[in-house]
């Protein structure tokens, strides 16, 4: 039967991604908060391959990018992430999305996100470079960081 062949499966292909690798932070954050912030963003792009950014707000403002920028600033007032207040929001495929003029904060030609709120004011943004990239398992690692980033109110990152 199916159950006893090795079935090999197919992975979406790469995107051709188009921003700037870099770190961006909100002056507002406190040395130790910017190196949590720092040590947040390169920990969720190191350990997960299809990641290529990662975006937090707190207090409903952006507080850093961390990977691939897109030229765009985070709209936390767009429909997408008004909606996303209280649950996340998995989008595998953001291409066939009309509402992908809202992700302008992304790398260009992102094909996934993630938005995961920690509270109705603070949560996390993240880009992939292939559709359906983010496993169950994937995300739930994300929400276990993002909810640990945020109650330790981003204090001393760890050594």
């Amino acid at each position: 039967g199916l159950s006893q062949r090795e079935v090999e499966t197919r992975s979406a292909a790469t995107a051709a991604l188009a921003g700037t690798r870099g770190v961006s932070v909100s002056k507002q954050l406190t040395e130790a908060e910017l190196r949590r912030a720092t040590w947040a963003g390169a920990a969720i792009v190191d350990a997960l391959p299809r990641v290529c950014a990662v975006i937090a707000w707190r207090d409903r403002q952006p507080i850093f990018r961390y990977g691939l920028l897109g030229d765009g600033k985070l709209d936390l007032e767009a429909p997408t992430f008004r909606d996303a207040v209280e649950e996340e929001v998995y989008l595998p495929d953001l291409q066939a999305l009309p509402a992908r003029v809202e992700f302008a904060c992304l790398p260009k030609n992102t094909p996934a996100a993630l938005i995961l709120p920690v509270s109705p004011d603070d949560g996390i943004l993240v880009a992939c470079d292939a559709k359906r990239a983010l496993s169950p398992r994937d995300i739930a690692w994300i929400r276990r960081f993002a909810t640990r980033l945020f109650s330790s109110d981003l204090g001393d990152a760890p050594r």
